[in-house]
C-alpha cells in the first residue's frame, strides 16, 4: 500500500508509517502546503495513493483511491501498525474508507 498524508498529520505519524516500510509520502513533500481536497485526491488517484487523513471532508467522496481515516489521539504506533495490518488483509482500497487505528491494531 502506498500513502498520502494529508496536510494535518503528525510527523510521528508519517515516521511510524515509514517505521513499519509502508510508502508514505506527506502532501508537502508533492504539492503546495495550501493544496486543497481535490489537489490532494487528484495526486492519490494518479499515484495510486491511499489518503491517511482527519479531514471528515474525505469522508463523502464516492471515487477515490481509498481513504484511511484516523483518530488523531491514537498512538501513532497503533496507527501504523493498522495500516499494515490492512495492507495484508485486503487486495484494494478502492473506494473504501476505513477508520482507523480500530479493530485494526
Amino acid at each position: 500500500m502506498q500513502i498520502i498524508t494529508d496536510v494535518h498529520i503528525a510527523p510521528g505519524v508519517v515516521t511510524a508509517l515509514r517505521g513499519e516500510n509502508i510508502d508514505t509520502v506527506p502532501v508537502a513533500d508533492v504539492l503546495a502546503q495550501s493544496a486543497d481536497d481535490e489537489e490532494i485526491l487528484a495526486y492519490a488517484r494518479s499515484s495510486d495513493r491511499v489518503i491517511l487523513t482527519n479531514d471528515r471532508d474525505f469522508l463523502s467522496i464516492e471515487d477515490h483511491p481509498g481513504v484511511l481515516f484516523y483518530d488523531r489521539t491514537a498512538n501513532p504506533g497503533r496507527v501504523a501498525i493498522a495500516v499494515r495490518n490492512i495492507d495484508d488483509a485486503i487486495d484494494t482500497m478502492v473506494d473504501t474508507t476505513l477508520y482507523i487505528p480500530g479493530q485494526w491494531a
